[in-house]
């Protein structure tokens, strides 16, 4: 644990104590940076008194369900995946600007179900302190489920969670934020399953590319790539030819890159003031 702050040290004391406070519970498990260390700490505290559940649904990205699958083995915990039906949800599908208090709903709902069928009152999620200053409508989900936050309780930064899970040796410490695939569509775009297929395949191939964190954003007929400025010189010169293809394969007439390059939740910026 060399390296790291005495005050960041008693964050992940203080992180400990509530997880060992609360007796068990189920988490909810993403396989992403934040849930992953939240796991590790879990079994640490609690051993088999707490429960991993991946929620899989055509919003995860490719690849997601693999990872999470392997840090759960690599971490000895127990894990189990649900298939929640969220395209069954009228207002998800819809995709108004707080599709993900709808969805949110759904996933914790199982997950709920779950818990209860294990004799666990608990659950647990990953939300951690830098989130708690970023529009998350789903957030209300959470608090009306009465989902417990422990990252967030202890004050713990996305970024003092790379740190924290780099000192432990977690595989995917440095991994770039993955968000649900419904955030690549314009609000009151109707989703659908071949929609979403198509854009996260597309997505997973262009990241085969190495062209770092992106985004693939569909709106109708036209591809809007997101990337990080530092890498417009490639995707504009030697990847571009397989970009093109790519954007074609998965059925979208042009292709563009925004020149304002990646950022997180570019789909709120068409939102009101107040709203967003």
């Amino acid at each position: 644990m060399s390296g790291l702050s005495n005050v960041l040290l008693e964050k992940e004391s203080k992180l400990d104590r509530l997880l060992a406070k609360s007796g068990g519970g189920l988490l909810a498990f993403s396989g992403g940076v934040d849930s992953s260390y939240l796991l590790a700490r879990a079994v640490k505290a609690l051993g088999d008194r707490v429960l991993a559940v991946t929620a899989v649904t055509p919003f995860l990205p490719v690849g997601e369900e693999a990872m999470a699958l392997q840090i759960a083995i690599s971490l000895e915990a127990r894990h189990e995946i649900v298939r929640p039906d969220v395209l069954s949800s009228a207002e998800v599908v819809k995709n108004p600007s707080d599709r993900c208090y709808h969805c949110k709903k759904e996933i914790f709902a199982a997950l709920r179900r779950v818990a209860e069928g294990s004799g666990l009152s608990t659950i647990f999620d990953g939300t951690n302190a830098s989130d708690m200053n970023e529009r998350r409508p789903g957030r209300r989900a959470l608090t009306e489920l009465g989902v417990i936050s422990p990252l967030a309780e202890c004050g713990i930064t996305k970024e003092e969670v790379r740190a924290l899970s780099r000192a432990q040796g977690l595989p995917n410490w440095a991994e770039p934020p993955q968000t649900c695939l419904a955030t690549r569509f314009p609000y009151g775009t109707p989703l659908t399953l071949e929609g979403l297929k198509r854009i996260g395949k597309a997505e997973a191939a262009l990241r085969e590319l190495g062209l770092g964190n992106l985004r693939f954003r569909s709106h109708g007929d036209i591809a809007r790539l997101e990337l990080s400025s530092e890498k417009f010189a490639e995707a504009v010169g030697e990847r571009r030819p397989e970009i093109i293809e790519i954007a074609h394969i998965a059925g979208f007439k042009y292709v563009t890159i925004d020149l304002e390059g990646y950022r997180f939740g570019s789909m709120d910026e068409s939102l009101p003031t107040l709203e967003s």
